[in-house]
């Protein structure tokens, strides 16, 4: 069995965890981009505090709690991320947008569409290899040998499957040496 054979079911795993992720990287991206041409279209710079991590979910990404006061309102916003990695209690550049103060990111970088951006780039290189070795051992319908040429050869089955010989093929097996023996000393 080659490498590629083995290693099949982990590929597959592979293919199926970045679908899953790309689709939710999609998302994000759509979500992400009104939010961002918002704060492009009126942006606002303020300063804010980094209040609190959150890595509770297991299988999603840490929240970067950031807290900020915009025109008499006090906004407490998550983020996937903030550069940099500040002590909590740190103060923080932020941009917001001014008809929407909710949405906000840190100066200067694409905020939750920049992290999506990279997380589809991300999953994009591990779907790449992970598709070309499954591709490579033929998995799928284009990859499929239809005429059957490469096809291994078909093995007996090992000799511990034969079935002990009977009475009936001993007497057969007698026989036909007998036959053997009058046909070859005959001549």
């Amino acid at each position: 069995m080659s490498f590629l054979h083995r290693t099949a079911p982990f590929l597959w795993f592979v293919v199926a965890i970045c679908v899953i992720g790309l689709a939710s990287e999609v998302v994000g991206i759509i979500q992400q981009v009104p939010v961002q041409r918002g704060i492009d279209a009126h942006t606002v710079r303020l300063t804010g505090r980094f209040t609190e991590l959150d890595k509770r979910g297991k299988f999603h990404d840490d929240k970067h709690f950031v807290s900020y006061v915009y025109q008499d309102g006090s906004f407490d916003t998550p983020l996937r991320g903030l550069p940099g990695n500040p002590d909590i209690g740190a103060l923080v550049c932020i941009e917001i947008d001014a008809t929407k103060p909710e949405n906000m990111r840190p100066c200067d970088t694409r905020g939750g569409l920049g992290d999506s951006l990279s997380g589809l780039i991300w999953g994009a290189g591990f779907l790449t290899p992970a598709v070309l070795g499954l591709w490579a051992r033929h998995e799928f319908a284009w990859g499929f040998d239809w005429r059957g040429e490469y096809r291994r050869p078909v093995r007996p089955p090992p000799a511990t499957l034969r079935r002990k010989p009977t009475r009936r093929d001993r007497k057969r097996a007698r026989k036909a040496q007998q036959e053997a023996d009058e046909e070859f000393y005959d001549i």
